[in-house]
């Protein structure tokens, strides 16, 4: 219960600046997608209700979000990054 509170705060972190944080996306699908199988693999196995297996929709539609801003972040950084000479101003 930890590590998922705690990556909710990664997720502020995340939310704050998405190009600069870019990197910490990769886990944060990983996160969502790890529950995701778990509640999925419970489901099948007639393990828990059909109750409990939807508390993973929203997780499934934050997963989505997470890989459609990982791409757009990635065009975004790579349009910030703009060549400058080095140049000293005294």
């Amino acid at each position: 219960m930890g590590v998922a509170l705690a990556f909710q705060f990664v997720f502020l972190v995340i939310a704050s600046d998405p190009a600069r944080f870019r990197p910490m996306m990769l886990p944060s699908v990983f996160e969502k997608l790890s529950y995701i199988a778990a509640i999925s693999m419970l489901y099948v196995q007639n393990r828990v209700t059909t109750a409990q297996a939807i508390t993973a929709v929203p997780d499934s539609l934050f997963c989505l979000l997470f890989v459609i801003a990982l791409f757009k972040a990635r065009s975004a950084g790579s349009a910030s990054r703009v060549w400058t000479p080095n140049v000293r101003i005294p």
